[in-house]
């Protein structure tokens, strides 16, 4: 089995052996996987694993990590004074930037020799199945069948896992449900076979998606000039030729998915892209598209819907762009409709859309949307996130953004829109499933709607998840990377009226305490660097009184992007910081490779208050070397995603009869192995299978 796989079958707490194993030494194998990482099997033929179990599970939980700046860290930091930690930290930044010399790696130079006390705490197994991989290859393609069906875009881990099924074994792939997924397994590919799904107007997208891949020089001087990637063209001839193929080939297919109208909305773009390919129609339509965006006229939907919103009211507004662009397109723009409604008769006939909509995933969306407007009020400056590239990018409105706007929806307006989502979403899934079990750990269990933009690891979940927090353990975070100098770990506490203290490099001198302990900067790390935070909550919430939420994030110091590197990190959860090694793998609760083309990315925050660790896990589009100067606030509307919905309220929602014991259920949604043997069931890190469900 390929590495793809095994990693893959890892995350889903799934070890394999060969067909043809004899198991020659699986009590050995057995007994090492407890000893050093605590995996303890609890399904499948133990007898037949292999010694490779043991190299995969090093590789995703690893033994050996790089020290860190003060190896004997927490407690000989905690007995330096301000001044030696920060002289220490100006000599290693001469021996470093200073000369240019990143070659060994630089350690205090007043820190003591630290002898450690023997590791002895206890810790919780992870619990692991075991199968042959002709089922591990089974069951991971039953996953990429339904990465085929999710409309949602897919992270660039789980399209490696859906190339493979593809391409190693012959997963067939004649549909796509998500254009995104298609677009990327195009260029993979340099196949034309989705192209029938794509209307002429999604060639843009494609090309986008193209100079993202394989022409990153253009998509970074586009971000340094704050220019379309689409205004830098400078392709190579056989991507021409195929961009070309693709715009000749959507004309002789011919049909309503040549709507030259949508065309409009980039007219520009479009422009530009037909004089860099020198494009040559080959029939009357294609003639008359190229004469009509290189014309002086626009017929775009939204500006038709502008002028009917003036013209006509809110209602014929919503027709023109139905008649557009589609269902979808109206769901996206009910605020901004229902903001323009003139009468109570209007509204009503707007929010009504609800209640015969049928995209669920939008509908999810919504329900989102409308949940924060709610707990969190409509009358203050909002927060615009958007997925491009797999890279999460964000506004927030300025004060004179702020009182330009007129798209207002009122507290009772956003209740009344929330409600109606529910119950749509509730009568189109209701009796979806028969009887069902639900573990109630599945009410801190996100739905996975935008995962794309993180990464994949063991023990991740979906943003906004909550896991508690045994506030008698010290949470410890950690980084670890080569082939770059130097990565920051960093924390940002947040007030609850939106202040900020940073907890980072450039401030931790005089921050050491024994509620937050960093093990120093480590800049020479180009063959092995590593930094931690140990954060206290008791002795944190001490110190900090006003701080609610506090953000962990890692960033590249030499603004080289993590998919350039090697990275990963995760948080360990201590209840003796200063037993054992730094890094004890058996007490890591999550580990993650960081590879995503961005040299910045959240990676989970605490909830003070609640005493909840809550999953991020976000790749971020803004590159910057210093976490201090990113505004965190906008993530901390991640925390109360659960209690809006939650992996527990779709079963619920969609079962016929809730049941108490697994025996009696049709489907079982529960992260416990044992009980789910026999039975269909899910899992909180099932993102594909989950995804796959909203249609």
């Amino acid at each position: 089995m390929n590495k793809v796989f095994q990693e893959a079958l890892f995350r889903k707490n799934i070890l394999t052996y060969p067909d043809d194993s004899k198991g020659e030494n699986w009590f050995e194998t057995l007994y090492s996987l407890a000893q050093l990482f605590g995996i303890r099997i609890v399904s499948g033929d133990k007898t037949k694993l292999t010694n490779e179990s043991i190299k995969i599970a090093q590789e995703q939980l690893r033994i050996y990590v790089p020290p860190a700046f003060y190896r004997g860290f927490p407690g000989s930091v905690r007995t330096l004074n301000v001044d030696a930690l920060l002289f220490d930290q100006l000599y290693h930044y001469a021996q470093t930037y200073g000369t240019g010399d990143f070659s060994t790696p630089g350690h205090s130079i007043f820190e003591e020799e630290y002898e450690r006390a023997p590791f002895c705490e206890k810790y919780r197994p992870r619990k692991f199945r075991v199968m042959s991989e002709s089922e591990g290859v089974q069951l991971l393609l039953q996953d990429a069948a339904a990465m085929l069906k999710q409309t949602r875009p897919i992270s660039d881990t789980d399209l490696d896992v859906l190339a493979e099924a593809i391409c190693e074994y012959g997963l067939p792939a004649k549909t796509v449900a998500s254009k995104n997924t298609a677009i990327r397994l195009m260029i993979r590919f340099r196949t034309t076979n989705y192209l029938s799904m794509f209307n002429l107007s999604d060639i843009l997208k494609i090309v986008d998606e193209l100079i993202y891949i394989w022409y990153p020089h253009i998509y970074l001087k586009s971000k340094a000039d704050k220019k379309d990637p689409l205004k830098l063209l400078n392709l190579r001839n056989r991507d021409r030729k195929w961009i070309t193929s693709l715009i000749d080939r959507k004309f002789e297919q011919g049909g309503p998915t040549i709507n030259v109208t949508e065309c409009f909305e980039r007219k520009d773009l479009w422009c530009g892209l037909l004089h860099h390919l020198h494009y040559k129609p080959k029939n009357a339509s294609a003639r008359a598209f190229v004469n009509a965006m290189r014309g002086n006229k626009n017929y775009s939907t939204y500006s038709a819907m502008e002028d009917a919103l003036k013209k006509h009211g809110a209602t014929t507004a919503l027709e023109v762009l139905r008649h557009g662009k589609g269902s979808g397109a109206v769901l996206r723009s009910l605020n901004y409709l229902i903001s323009r409604c003139k009468s109570e008769e209007e509204i009503e006939h707007i929010l009504s859309e609800i209640d015969t909509a049928n995209n669920e995933v939008i509908l999810v969306q919504l329900l989102y949307a409308y949940d924060l407007m709610v707990r969190n009020g409509t009358i203050k400056p909002r927060v615009f996130r958007y997925i491009k590239h797999n890279l999460m990018a964000t506004h927030t409105e300025t004060q004179d953004e702020w009182k330009a706007r007129k798209s207002f929806l009122t507290q009772k307006l956003a209740a009344r829109a929330l409600d109606k989502v529910k119950a749509r979403l509730k009568q189109l899934w209701h009796g979806r499933f028969g009887k069902v079990y639900i573990d109630p750990f599945m009410k801190q269990v996100a739905w996975p709607i935008s995962e794309n933009a993180g990464e994949a690891g063991v023990g991740v979940l979906p943003k906004g998840s909550k896991l508690p927090l045994d506030i008698r353990k010290t949470v410890r975070a950690f980084t670890y990377w080569e082939r770059v100098d130097d990565i920051d770990l960093s924390c940002m506490g947040l007030t609850e009226e939106g202040g900020s203290i940073e907890f980072s490099w450039r401030t931790m001198a005089e921050r050491q305490s024994p509620a937050i302990t960093f093990s120093g900067d480590e800049t020479s790390g180009y063959t092995g660097g590593s930094e931690y935070y140990d954060i206290n909550i008791p002795e944190f919430k001490k110190e900090w009184p006003d701080v609610r939420y506090v953000i962990v994030s890692d960033n590249v110091f030499s603004m080289v992007p993590f998919s350039g590197v090697f990275c990963r990190a995760g948080f360990m959860l201590r209840e003796e910081p200063n037993s054992g090694e730094i890094y004890e793998p058996k007490t890591v609760q999550t580990s993650f490779t960081i590879n995503s083309a961005t040299t910045f990315v959240h990676l989970f925050g605490i909830d003070l208050k609640e005493g909840t660790f809550v999953w991020l896990n976000t790749a971020s589009g803004i590159c910057t070397p210093v976490a201090g100067e990113l505004n965190h606030a906008y993530l901390t509307d991640f925390f109360s995603r659960t209690e809006a919905f939650s992996v527990y309220d779709f079963f619920a929602w969609a079962a016929t009869e809730i049941v108490d014991d697994p025996k009696e259920a049709d489907v079982v949604v529960s992260d416990d192995l044992t009980i789910c043997e026999g039975k269909e069931s899910f899992h909180s890190y099932d993102f594909a299978k989950l995804a796959a469900l909203l249609s």
